[in-house]
């Protein structure tokens, strides 16, 4: 009955293959330990078609004075402010190879690196982006987050906005329902007797959360593995590359063989509605706007955080120096 329904639909024509660079829309080589990283970064170099604000930051990356009088790290602190607002393990990338190379040709890197400290790629910023995720997407910490004073002895954390503010760092999710405040614990208790005190804590207080107007936040996650939204991304390429003409024929029935064996879907229809996604998914994934005021004053914030309570967190020049060794 499926291959009924399919006879006489539109089918992409092996030309794709022949015209379009193959890495710009044929994933099925990416290890899968690399799917993550390069679903960031492919996706970002399609976003970056569209960004005003990521064309002028790599114009001012590769003016010369910048880089004589080194200033040109802030283009690409910018630049990664911006992909960092909702993808907050998007990976230290810079411009010398962001967007003009794909994924599957990343080969070793940092370029300013000497030799001895030159790595593979993508083998780097996979591993940078699956330790974040293993310490934050799926910690524990994303759902409850508790510490004693006794953990955080000065000058570490000795406030709730330090505290905040530790906690806020590197989670890539919405913090609107997120709630800080005081607890005290009485050791003396058993487990079982702490544990339903706490359970009862938790009624009351989404009753009182209720009661006020606090909505739940309903978590929503996207259909699909990074594995198939690279593949949405192969389409809306392919779809965008080539005029509808070059891409279909109209078989009489459906076509065995070859053709077609690299192409991200084998039916026009399929092509579409995938590349709608694969738009959907930019949009989600990375702001239009960004503001440089703001970035100056988180910027500012950040570094008067550092004076206060230390060093907890990389300043712009850091993550540049991490990046670049």
């Amino acid at each position: 009955m499926a291959d009924m329904k399919r006879n006489g639909e539109k089918k992409i024509s092996d030309v794709t293959q022949q015209l379009l660079g193959a890495h710009e829309w044929n994933f099925k080589d990416v290890p899968d330990d690399q799917f993550e990283a390069c679903y960031l970064y492919e996706y970002a170099r399609e976003f970056f078609k569209s960004s005003k604000h990521l064309k002028k930051f790599q114009k001012e990356w590769n003016d010369p004075a910048k880089k004589e009088s080194g200033e040109d790290y802030v283009a690409w602190s910018k630049a990664l402010d911006l992909l960092q607002t909702r993808c907050k393990n998007f990976p230290y990338i810079h411009y010398d190879y962001f967007p003009k190379i794909a994924w599957q040709d990343l080969t070793v890197g940092p370029k300013r690196a000497s030799k001895a400290v030159q790595k593979n790629l993508r083998e780097w910023l996979a591993e940078e982006v699956n330790d974040w995720s293993k310490r934050f997407r799926k910690s524990r910490f994303d759902r409850l987050y508790i510490g004693t004073l006794r953990e955080f002895e000065p000058p570490n954390v000795h406030s709730l906005e330090a505290f905040r503010f530790l906690y806020n760092y590197s989670r890539n999710q919405d913090l609107g329902n997120v709630e800080y405040g005081f607890f005290a614990i009485n050791w003396d208790f058993k487990d079982h007797q702490i544990i339903e005190a706490f359970k009862d804590w938790l009624d009351d207080q989404r009753e009182a959360r209720r009661i006020i107007g606090l909505k739940e936040a309903k978590h929503t996650v996207s259909r699909g593995g990074f594995s198939d939204k690279l593949n949405w991304l192969g389409a809306l390429r392919v779809k965008n590359h080539y005029p509808h003409r070059a891409l279909v024929e109209y078989p009489s029935g459906r076509i065995m063989g070859k053709d077609y064996e690299f192409a991200p879907y084998k039916y026009y229809p399929d092509l579409h509605e995938n590349a709608l996604k694969a738009e959907q998914e930019i949009a989600r994934m990375f702001p239009k706007d960004w503001s440089e005021a703001e970035w100056k004053r988180k910027e500012q914030k950040s570094e008067e955080r550092r004076a206060k309570y230390g060093s907890l967190l990389p300043s712009s020049k850091e993550l540049d120096s991490k990046a670049n060794h």
